[in-house]
């Protein structure tokens, strides 16, 4: 941990302390602490400190011949803890620093951990967080409308085979996704990457049978658009 080459004083206090100390005594007071402070090692000690040596003391004060007089009422502002003299506010002062020195060290630690993230990886994030919004919008706005939210479509079939039937409904199958009804169907159309740009069988699954149809999917804004054999064209509404 790297200490400053100061210590803030905070002069309100000083003067409260010092305020019935000889300015001997304030001079005394005020050369201590610099020494306490310059010979700290951060490495080696949680704090400043002055060993419980008189002499050493003495000769610290610039060896004042009225150090025997001096020295009750200097240490009076000191603790005396194993065998050393510390300035009090100097230990609250460096618990602080070695906080804010773990600190930056923690943020370091998280900066160089964290993976950089390529345009790549950032596009499909982009379009993940707008999937997810565009969904929440959907659920809303169905929540208000008094319907149910509608499931999103089962994906992951070959593109040449039929969708499952579902009795009573009208399922839709398009290049692998199956669609329950025209609302799963009109959101397949309006997803941004589930369906591509080409020629492709669609089918139509009802309890009277199964029927397939030669289609084109196109672009349409966002989403897509499938154009049936017969000109119509099938658009998210």
């Amino acid at each position: 941990m790297k200490k400053p080459n100061y210590h803030y004083r905070r002069y309100d206090s000083f003067l409260a302390e010092t305020q019935d100390m000889s300015v001997a005594a304030i001079g005394a007071f005020e050369l201590l602490n610099a020494h306490a402070w310059h010979r700290w090692n951060p490495e080696q000690h949680p704090f400043p400190f002055l060993p419980n040596n008189d002499e050493l003391l003495r000769t610290l004060c610039n060896r004042p011949r009225n150090w025997h007089r001096l020295r009750d009422e200097v240490l009076a502002k000191f603790t005396l803890e194993d065998g050393n003299w510390f300035y009090p506010p100097f230990r609250e002062d460096a618990q602080r620093l070695a906080g804010h020195h773990q600190r930056k060290e923690d943020k370091k630690k998280d900066r160089t951990a964290k993976k950089t993230v390529t345009k790549e990886e950032r596009a499909p994030t982009k379009q993940k967080v707008e999937e997810q919004r565009e969904e929440m919008e959907r659920k809303a706005i169905n929540t208000l409308n008094g319907q149910a939210a509608v499931t999103e479509p089962e994906p992951a079939r070959s593109w040449d085979e039929a969708p499952a039937p579902e009795a009573g409904k009208l399922v839709y199958g398009l290049q692998g996704q199956r669609a329950v009804g025209w609302p799963n169907m009109n959101q397949l159309l309006k997803h941004p990457t589930k369906l591509k740009e080409t020629e492709c069988l669609m089918w139509n699954v009802t309890d009277a049978g199964v029927r397939q149809y030669m289609v084109k999917v196109m672009k349409d804004g966002r989403g897509f658009a499938v154009r049936l054999p017969d000109g119509v064209t099938l658009k998210s509404e």
